[in-house]
């Protein structure tokens, strides 16, 4: 349950609700689906709630993990669309608070959340953890190098090194993050052909099933 508990939170959904809703549709599912088979009188199926139970709960966990990657892919998508007006800003002379503040009109309600705790924290703490609790928001190691590189520009000074620093890491996350896109792409692709596969492993089921009960039928009348 800790993995769900771990899981659901990194997707950015409340673990009580989901809970609690993915239970009442396992437990509807599962009422639903024994009386079907009880009705028909299939009662060897009813060996099978258990494994259909056990493959929501694969289902769940593979939906919240997918979720998951999508939130840090959105995030990190965003976090690139900023950072390109951050490096505009920083280029103009404009001082990295300044700087940071700005990028809050462009944000959406998470990342602008994330801003103003950045802010808020700098404001408190002059030490280079305020950054770094920021860039663990992405989990980004190359994210991580900038937001350092960022603080060296506030403690040592926003020479023309730090700036072309910036641009270097900053030009490495953006390649990254497109060549990420690309494999997504590739993957989606790929998994088109796949259904066919996952289609004939469903009628191979189905015979199967249709199969032991027959036999189930005939053991009963003998």
């Amino acid at each position: 349950m800790r993995l769900f508990e771990k899981t659901i939170g990194e997707a950015g959904l409340n673990y009580r609700q989901e809970i609690r809703k993915q239970a009442l549709i396992i437990l509807v599912a599962i009422v639903v689906l024994a009386a079907v088979i009880i009705y028909f009188g299939k009662y060897l199926y009813l060996l099978f709630v258990p494994m259909a139970v056990g493959l929501l709960l694969v289902i769940n966990y593979i939906r919240y993990n997918g979720l998951k990657y999508r939130l840090i892919y959105n995030s990190q998508k965003e976090f690139i669309k900023l950072f390109t007006y951050f490096e505009i800003y920083i280029r103009n002379g404009l001082n990295i608070y300044k700087s940071f503040e700005s990028l809050i009109t462009f944000s959406s309600p998470a990342m602008k959340s994330h801003l103003e705790t950045l802010l808020a924290q700098i404001d408190d703490d002059k030490t280079i953890m305020p950054y770094v609790r920021f860039s663990k928001r992405f989990q980004s190691l190359a994210i991580e190098q900038l937001l350092i590189c960022i603080f060296q520009m506030v403690d040592q000074g926003n020479d023309d090194l730090r700036l072309i620093q910036f641009q270097n890491l900053f030009g490495k996350i953006t390649e990254q993050h497109y060549q990420a896109e690309i494999a997504k792409m590739r993957k989606g692709l790929d998994s088109l052909n796949v259904m066919p596969l996952i289609g004939a492993g469903l009628i191979t089921m189905m015979i199967t099933l249709g199969i032991i009960s027959y036999i189930g039928e005939i053991v009963s009348g003998i």
